[in-house]
């Protein structure tokens, strides 16, 4: 599943937090599935970003 992030305002936020907001998924959850190789982006999702971003989330 590819996943487009799109920001109306430039606020940083922590792709991380927001992906787990969005997906009722924890932090810890979203970290297992970067650190397994499940979800993937080619921006850095640790940190902060203030612009659109993309992510694929593998089965």
């Amino acid at each position: 599943m590819d996943i487009r992030v799109r920001f109306t305002a430039r606020i940083p936020v922590r792709p991380v937090r927001l992906i787990a907001e969005g997906c009722g998924l924890s932090r810890a959850a979203v970290e297992r599935l970067v650190a397994e190789g499940k979800l993937v982006s080619a921006v850095r999702l640790s940190g902060k970003l203030s612009g659109d971003f993309t992510f694929t989330l593998k089965r």
